[in-house]
């Protein structure tokens, strides 16, 4: 194994939080990642100590297994976080209270947030700020992967990842069925997924949202593909739906919903944090939407091919009153709410950092319909490629009105404002204020063969190479 001096050190101080059942029951479908038995010593009296270790899988770290109890044997509680970097000044990646008591043995800690980890890199589970001394059961130098606050030794410690999904019949509630129409738990909404991954449509019903649901307990599997889809009416009714993850890294169709169908709906759900790793057509909410989507919002770190959104993958009809906070990834047609919005999208609007290659957009990657009074505030840089805008990436001969910017938009080659390419189309009533940068590049679009009337650009706007071409407005 690599020496420790070797070692690239990224420590994760991350929160956990213990929970009154048996460590089995804790750590049900998950898998072991690191651990170090070797026992010998106690640290005593202690209120700080960290240990790092590295990672040996690409995954979500999800618990944490430590021997720490009180000195004096009283309850106590801490602060348990995971950094970056080997020790305490890395970058925090999550942070919780926990709690325990005197009672000499194992205690589980399982993560409120699990942390994403990337095989070979390290981290630092760290613990501080406890309200009574504590006991820390360690090893002589033995542990390879990592060190503790004391060269000399290492913590007795066990790592924990995701290693389950929801669509196992082991997690999903069997009592939720095709007739059913409230879903209220995790377990309800899994059923509902496998249902519909299985044949049921839910064609003609109406399904509801009873409440804010948590997903982090295992892997899930997107509602819906491009053979099974959804075709029913899904109200969120503005709950939310947090932990999120999926890890199909290169698998199209990646999402929520993975595809809803022509006469579906979805709307008024909020995704509070999703972690998503997909291929084309991959979004927060559903990968790709050949019905409607209406008021719904998105969080978290989404990541794919071609047609990534925070929201939507790729809308083929409405899309109407949607916003994401997410950061999204791509390489073409990547967009902040849609990557692809062939029916056109109004009164949405994104916050969060949006990159890739071709086609890059705020709030919509490449567009087929008309964009009215979308708004635009996160970062948007394309890496390679072409066609980068605040509002979209490019637009295939149709309308952008009353649509603003105020994030700042850079690329290699054509960057625009509020579009990189609007094609034969109309740019009406649009405002960019946010620093514009690329080879061929406007204020407001990079290059048109349409009409700009009526729009204002506030922002800087630069070229990155000598020989390129530069306007205020186009």
């Amino acid at each position: 194994m690599t020496s420790k001096g070797a070692i690239a050190r990224v420590v994760f101080a991350v929160a956990a939080a213990f929970l009154p059942m048996s460590a089995s029951a804790q750590i049900a479908g998950m898998a072991l990642d690191q651990a170090n038995d070797n026992f010998g010593f106690y640290f005593n009296h202690v209120s700080f100590a960290w240990q790092s270790f590295t990672a040996g899988t690409n995954g979500h770290l999800r618990a944490l297994q430590a021997h720490i109890y009180s000195t004096d044997g009283a309850d106590w509680s801490a602060t348990l976080e995971i950094r970056e970097g080997s020790g305490t000044s890395g970058t925090l990646l999550t942070s919780q209270v926990i709690v325990g008591d005197g009672v000499k043995q194992q205690c589980t800690f399982v993560m409120e947030k699990p942390v994403r980890q990337t095989s070979g890199d390290v981290y630092s589970f760290v613990v501080r700020n406890a309200s009574t001394g504590l006991t820390v059961r360690a090893s002589a130098d033995l542990y390879l992967g990592g060190r503790s606050h004391n060269n000399s030794y290492d913590y007795n410690f066990k790592t924990w990842v995701l290693a389950s999904d929801w669509s196992e019949q082991s997690w999903r509630d069997t009592n939720f069925t095709a007739d059913s129409t409230v879903i209220a738990t995790a377990e309800q909404l899994a059923q509902f997924a496998w249902l519909v991954n299985n044949g049921t449509t839910f064609a003609g019903k109406t399904l509801a949202l009873a409440a804010d649901i948590d997903l982090g307990a295992h892997y899930w599997t997107p509602a819906g593909g491009d053979s099974a889809r959804f075709n029913g009416v899904f109200k969120g009714a503005g709950r939310s739906i947090s932990g999120l993850f999926i890890e199909n890294p290169g698998v199209p169709y990646q999402g929520l919903f993975g595809v809803i169908d022509i006469n579906a709906s979805v709307e008024d759900l909020v995704l509070a944090h999703g972690d998503i790793r997909g291929g084309d057509y991959s979004g927060g909410v559903v990968g790709r939407a050949y019905g409607e989507v209406w008021r719904c919002r998105a969080a978290g770190v989404i990541a794919g091919g071609s047609m990534v959104g925070g929201v939507a993958g790729c809308t083929e009809g409405i899309l109407e009153g949607c916003a994401n906070a997410a950061s999204v990834s791509g390489a073409s047609a990547v967009g902040g709410v849609a990557g692809l919005a062939r029916g056109g999208a109004g009164d949405c609007s994104n916050s969060g950092a949006v990159s890739g290659a071709n086609d890059v957009g705020g709030v919509v990657g490449f567009a087929n319909g008309d964009l009215r009074r979308c708004a635009n505030s996160g970062a948007v840089a394309a890496h390679e490629g072409e066609r980068t805008g605040g509002v979209a990436g490019s637009c295939s001969n149709v309308s952008l009105s009353e649509c603003t910017n105020s994030g700042d938009v850079g690329g290699p080659a054509t960057v625009g404002g509020i579009v990189g390419d609007p094609g034969l189309g109309l740019i009406d009533r649009c405002v960019n204020s946010g620093t514009v940068g690329g080879a061929w590049v406007g204020g407001i679009a990079a290059i048109t063969g349409g009409t700009i009337r009526n729009c204002v650009n506030r922002g800087a706007v630069a070229l990155t190479t000598p020989d390129g071409v530069v306007g205020g407005i186009a």
